[in-house]
C-alpha cells in the first residue's frame, strides 16, 4: 500500500473505529491497531476478559475482487480467536464479490439453496461453520462516511440525555476524527468509561463554544424601519452619505465608504472576542465587510441575517449540513480577444437579463460571464437556508472561477448579485483568492441610470485606496 492509499486507510479506519465504539453498547475495552502475529486485525472490541469482535477494514478507489475477500477472510480467522469476525469494505464489489458475499450471509443463516452451493466450495463452508462471519459495505467517500459517523454520534448523546443539536455534531465528528481520539492505541486499550468521559468531555466543550457569547456591531447605509441595530450595538453610520439608497453626488464609493468600512472594522475587532455583525447596507458593502475578514484574519465574527422568521446568526460552524441545493451553473463566452469575467447571481433575483443588457450597452470588455443559479427556489428569499448552505455555495463557486486561465485571473471579475447580505459578507470572506473584484449596485429606487453602477473597486491589494 502506498503513503497516499495508506493515509487514506488509517484515516477511513480511524472513522470506523468512531462510529462503531459509538454505536456498540457491549465492550468494556476497544483496540486500534491490535497486535497480532499477522497483523491482520485492525479494530478489536472486548467485553471484561473475552475478546468478542475482530474487524479489518479495507478501502479501494476499484472495486473488491471475489478472490481478496476470500483470503481476508482466511487470514483474519486465522490470525486471531474471536467469537465474530467483521470485514469492513469501503468501496464497491463486483458482481462475482457481491454474489460471494451474499452467499456466505445466507450460509450463515442456515438458508443453504442452489446458489449458496455454487457460490461457496468446501473450505468456504468448514471457514464458515466454524466462525461468525458478518460484512458491512460502506461508500468510498469521507463525507458519507462522517454522516454515518455524526448519525451514530447524534444515536449516541440522544440515549445519554446530552443537549447536543443535531446539526452540532457535523463539526464535533470532523473534530473528533481530525483529533484521531481512537486513530490508534498502538497495541493497548481504551477502556469505554475512559472513550466516554473523553467524548462527554468534547460535546459539552464544543456546546459551550458554540454558544458563546458574541458582542454586536453594525453597519448601516439606508434606512429601514426605526434602525434598532442602531440603538444597541456599535455602530457605523454611512446613511449621511446617500440619498436614499443612491451615493450622493460628488462622493467616491472607495474614498468615502469602502475605507471608512475597512478603518471601522479593523478598529473595533479583535483575535480574543467573537462577533456577530448586522448589516443593514448595500450588497457592495456587505462584500467589503466581509473581505476585512478573509480566512487568514484570525477573527471570529459572523453575519447576522434578516429572514421571514427573523434574524439568524449565519455560523457556518453550527448550522445544519443536509442535502442542501447546489448551483446550476452556466457560462457564456462573450469575447475571447477579452480579459474580464462577468460574475452573476440570481440569489433572490433573477437578475440575468438586466445584467446582460447593461454590460452589451457599456461596452465592457467580457471574455466570459458566469451565471449562478441555486437549483432549488432560485431567483427567491427561501434560495440560501442558513450559514452552511452559503459557505458551501461560495466554495463551490470559488472553485469554477479558480479553473479561469491565467489571463483571466489577472483582470477583473465584475460582480453584479442580487443576494442576502450575509451571503455577499461570506463571499467577501473567501474573495481574495479571486483577485481584482468590481462590485455592482443596482438603481432600486431609479434616480441615476435605472441599471447598474460600479460600486467598490478591489484592485487585488489588501487595503482599498
Amino acid at each position: 500500500m502506498g503513503g497516499k492509499e495508506g493515509s487514506r486507510g488509517y484515516y477511513y479506519q480511524g472513522i470506523v473505529a468512531v462510529i462503531e465504539a459509538l454505536k456498540r453498547h457491549d465492550w468494556t475495552h476497544i483496540y486500534v491497531e491490535f497486535p497480532t502475529s499477522g497483523d491482520k486485525v485492525d479494530i478489536a472490541f472486548q467485553n471484561e476478559t473475552t475478546f468478542t469482535d475482530a474487524y479489518q477494514v479495507k478501502s479501494t478507489v476499484n472495486s473488491f475482487e471475489r478472490a481478496d475477500i476470500r483470503n481476508w477472510l482466511k487470514e483474519i480467522t486465522s490470525d486471531f480467536q474471536c467469537h465474530n469476525y467483521q470485514l469492513i469494505l469501503i468501496g464497491n464489489c463486483t458482481v462475482s464479490a457481491q454474489k460471494y458475499i451474499n452467499a456466505v450471509r445466507k450460509y450463515q443463516d442456515g438458508t443453504i439453496d442452489a446458489e449458496v452451493k455454487k457460490q461457496l466450495d468446501n473450505s468456504d463452508e468448514q471457514l464458515l461453520s466454524e466462525n461468525r462471519i458478518f460484512f458491512d459495505i460502506l461508500p468510498f467517500d469521507t463525507d458519507k462516511l462522517k454522516s454515518l459517523a455524526r448519525d451514530a454520534l447524534w444515536d449516541y448523546t440522544t440515549c445519554a440525555e446530552i443537549p447536543l443539536e443535531r446539526p452540532q455534531a457535523v463539526f464535533l465528528v470532523d473534530a473528533l476524527i481530525e483529533g484521531k481520539i481512537l486513530l490508534a492505541t498502538e497495541g493497548k486499550y481504551i477502556e469505554r468509561e475512559e472513550f466516554r468521559k473523553n467524548i462527554d468531555e468534547r460535546i459539552n466543550l464544543f456546546i459551550k463554544k458554540s454558544t458563546k457569547k458574541r458582542e454586536k456591531i453594525g453597519i448601516l447605509s439606508f434606512r429601514r424601519g426605526t434602525d434598532p441595530i442602531q440603538q444597541e450595538m456599535q455602530t457605523l453610520d454611512l446613511r449621511d452619505k446617500f440619498d436614499g439608497r443612491c451615493l450622493k453626488r460628488g462622493l467616491n464609493w472607495n474614498v468615502d465608504i469602502g475605507i471608512p468600512v475597512q478603518k471601522y472594522l479593523n478598529a473595533n475587532t479583535n483575535h480574543y472576542t467573537a462577533y456577530q455583525i448586522y448589516i443593514d447596507a448595500h450588497a457592495a458593502i456587505a462584500f467589503a465587510a466581509g473581505r476585512v475578514f478573509d480566512t487568514k484574519a484570525g477573527v471570529d465574527i459572523c453575519p447576522v441575517q434578516k429572514t421571514t422568521s427573523g434574524s439568524e446568526l449565519w455560523d457556518a460552524n453550527i448550522s445544519g449540513h443536509t442535502e442542501y441545493p447546489q448551483w446550476d451553473i452556466e457560462q457564456k463566452v462573450n469575447n475571447e480577444n477579452s480579459s474580464d469575467t462577468a460574475l452573476i447571481l440570481n440569489l433572490s433575483h433573477i437578475i440575468e437579463a438586466d445584467v446582460i443588457r447593461y454590460i452589451r450597452s457599456n461596452n465592457i470588455p467580457i471574455r466570459n460571464t458566469y451565471i449562478f443559479t441555486p437549483h432549488i427556489n432560485g431567483g427567491t428569499v427561501l434560495s440560501v437556508k442558513n450559514g452552511t448552505h452559503a459557505l458551501l455555495l461560495v466554495t463551490e463557486l470559488i472553485k469554477v472561477l479558480s479553473s479561469r486561465d491565467s489571463q483571466e485571473k489577472q483582470a477583473y471579475i465584475h460582480i453584479f448579485a442580487s443576494a442576502p447580505n450575509a451571503f455577499m459578507f461570506i463571499l467577501g470572506q473567501q474573495s481574495r483568492t479571486l483577485g481584482k473584484c468590481i462590485i455592482y449596485e443596482y438603481d432600486f429606487e431609479q434616480r441615476g441610470n435605472c441599471s447598474y453602477i460600479p460600486a467598490i473597486i478591489f484592485d487585488g491589494r489588501e487595503e482599498l485606496e
